[in-house]
């Protein structure tokens, strides 16, 4: 019996393609990168047809490096980034490329939305905020400014669902964590909501079937396999977007143990058995693999990617070459607190707990006394103080965390995970394989769809952890007050940011 899990993850820089043993061990995985554009200040935009441009490719390098896997594969897993606007005709050709989840030119029709919904209706009905960052307000932007394109549009996707749609000849559809984040579904009926689709004016054919992430939405189909060099009719499962994978991958099989996921941005979630309703509206809510479960979620805008910002443009790297550890050292000579500098990680703006996408980056407290090394270590506790104002929203909502496990390119980093631990206050577990989570996740999607997985639960007990470090009680003490200062300078930093952010606007065209 074959006794492979192929799988796709199609993240913000690159599409992920790895091979999975049905006991959850990673056989060969490849990265095959693509570009984002950036044509407008606060826009972010991908070329869907190199997705599939990676999914060939690295399917092809996997067959290379494991001859065997060509006619031994069970199933094919699918995740990728969320938050999106993909527009396609009914032949699945893009109409337009992808708006991604860091694109903000919708801001203005954020406004709109709420003249016709108020905002906590809009909360109780899709569990998450009226926000640029989500699909909605992408949505209206693009049948505004692009009638032609719109009209053309026969379903607006998601990343992997434009994967899933060249892999299988179908089309129309989507699991129910990516069809969360549009802001379009309700999220009690699991349905498109009938009052948002007419307050904006929107068709409800545009938009796909949810299903879950377990269902089969396809075989491969034989134009597809004989480019991508396997055995065609193999079952395609919807899969999810990375968030929900992610935290499967992470090992989260109940209610306690918080999911970490440090890439370019980064969140912290827990699995609840139904949505929060957090009065500030500060968290988000989308559902598990299991389409029942709710990830409760709390995202920083800017956590990977503002250390490659760091290492590209303060420590001097170029792309591709970046000596993670060495600056890392230089860090470590900078004591917890970074000498009193403060670095505020709002370099794309902010999601939780602010909201705002005028939200500018600082670093603030500078003096002749400081040096590079200060600069480092106060980006790093930058990223990790903001998280830990997403932990904070969950205390002050009644979640009791026991720990968390760190899962993405930032749980690589023996330094700067026993940070966050001294900042977060809790144990932090690193997996076996945190870089490779997201695609788990997707893997063990596709095994309970194909029946090699009794349950989600038994498939999390797969992943087992090579350490878990504790916080340092000393650092702990400082970096509460370090937090009680970071946390304060909000109040009195997002006025002058918002001036900023106009005067930018006005002078730059930023």
């Amino acid at each position: 019996m074959p006794d492979y899990i192929l799988t796709y993850d199609i993240g913000t820089t690159g599409n992920k393609c790895t091979v999975f043993s049905t006991d959850g061990r990673t056989l060969a995985s490849v990265t095959i990168p693509y570009e984002t554009d950036y044509p407008k200040p606060g826009w972010s935009q991908q070329n869907p047809e190199q997705y599939w441009k990676s999914v060939v490719q690295g399917t092809r390098e996997l067959v290379d490096s494991v001859p065997e896997l060509t006619g031994n594969i069970s199933c094919i897993g699918l995740s990728g980034h969320m938050n999106g606007m993909l527009p396609v005709d009914p032949e699945g050709n893009p109409v337009f490329p992808e708006i991604i989840h860091s694109d903000n030119r919708s801001a203005s029709f954020c406004p709109l939305i709420q003249e016709r919904i108020d905002d906590w209706s809009f909360y109780e009905i899709t569990g998450n905020r009226i926000d640029s960052h989500l699909s909605l307000p992408k949505i209206l932007w693009f049948r505004d400014n692009c009638p032609d394109e719109y009209r053309r549009t026969k379903w607006i996707l998601q990343s992997k669902d434009y994967v899933a749609g060249k892999l299988t000849g179908n089309w129309g559809t989507t699991d129910y964590s990516d069809a969360s984040l549009t802001c379009v579904l309700d999220l009690k009926k699991k349905e498109w909501s009938p009052r948002i689709l007419e307050e904006m004016g929107l068709e409800g054919s545009k938009f796909p079937r949810p299903v879950h992430s377990h269902d089969r939405v396809g075989t491969l189909h034989a134009s597809a396999a004989e480019l991508l060099g396997i055995a065609g009719g193999i079952p395609v499962f919807a899969g999810a977007g990375d968030a929900a994978c992610s935290a499967r991958g992470a090992g989260i099989a109940d209610y306690s143990t918080a999911q970490n996921y440090i890439g370019s941005s980064s969140w912290i979630s827990v699995l609840a058995p139904e949505p929060l309703a957090d009065k500030g509206r500060r968290i988000q809510n989308f559902y598990d693999l299991d389409g029942e479960s709710i990830n409760v979620c709390g995202t920083v805008q800017c956590a990977g990617i503002a250390i490659d910002w760091m290492m590209k443009e303060l420590a001097g790297y170029e792309d591709g070459s970046f000596d993670y550890r060495k600056v890392e050292e230089l860090a470590a000579l900078s004591p917890p607190g970074a000498s009193g500098i403060f670095f505020l990680p709002y370099l794309m703006g902010e999601r939780t707990p602010h909201w705002s996408s005028d939200l500018k980056g600082s670093f603030l407290g500078l003096t002749l006394s400081h040096n590079r090394n200060d600069l480092y270590r106060a980006v790093l506790e930058g990223v990790a103080l903001a998280l830990k104002d997403v932990i904070q929203v969950f205390h002050e909502n009644g979640i009791v965390l026991k720990d968390l496990s760190l899962t993405g390119g930032g749980a690589l980093s023996p330094f700067w995970n026993s940070m966050m631990s001294s900042i977060y206050g809790y144990p932090v577990k690193i997996p076996d394989s945190p870089k490779q989570a997201t695609s788990l996740g997707a893997a063990i999607a596709a095994g309970v769809g194909a029946g090699l997985f009794d349950s989600y639960e038994s498939a999390a007990q797969m992943v087992s952890f090579s350490r878990t470090i504790q916080s340092d009680p000393a650092e702990r003490r400082i970096y509460e007050r370090v937090h009680q200062v970071f946390h304060g300078i909000y109040e009195n930093y997002e006025p002058l940011s918002s001036r900023l952010a106009s005067y930018q606007k006005e002078v730059f065209g930023e």
